[in-house]
């Protein structure tokens, strides 16, 4: 099982249901795990998928920032497996109101970036 802290063996009960050839670990089920990541890791790997243009990068990406060694093909996988529930989220989402638009956009400046001058400055007169 991949954890963010790397991977790990766990043992666990599994009950097989021969006549739907079926069956679950009900640990897995507790601990909420996606395929053989922690919901923590899955998260990470969708994540790094949606904002890579491939899974190759994706996974160097997860590398450099958790050190996690992962498979693209592994990527892949979890993202095959997560796709149909994340669409089924997706539409039960409320459509955008393109119709009304927003009247007013206010936009705000910390000040940190902006620098301050004497109103009489050499500085202030040349950028007039």
């Amino acid at each position: 099982m991949q954890t963010l802290f790397g991977p790990i063996v766990l043992k666990r009960r599994y009950f097989h249901h021969p006549k739907s050839h079926s069956g679950r670990a009900p640990l897995d089920q507790a601990l909420d795990l996606v395929g053989h990541h922690t919901p923590a890791v899955a998260k990470l790997i969708a994540r790094a998928s949606a904002n890579s243009a491939s899974y190759h990068e994706a996974s160097e990406t997860l590398n450099a920032f958790t050190g996690l060694e992962l498979e693209e093909r592994s990527l892949h996988r979890l993202i095959n497996r997560l796709a149909p529930d994340l669409k089924e989220a997706a539409a039960t989402l409320p459509p955008l109101d393109c119709d009304n638009p927003i009247p007013t956009l206010y936009i705000e400046n910390d000040g940190t970036g902006v620098p301050i001058r004497a109103p009489n400055s050499p500085d202030a007169k040349a950028n007039n």
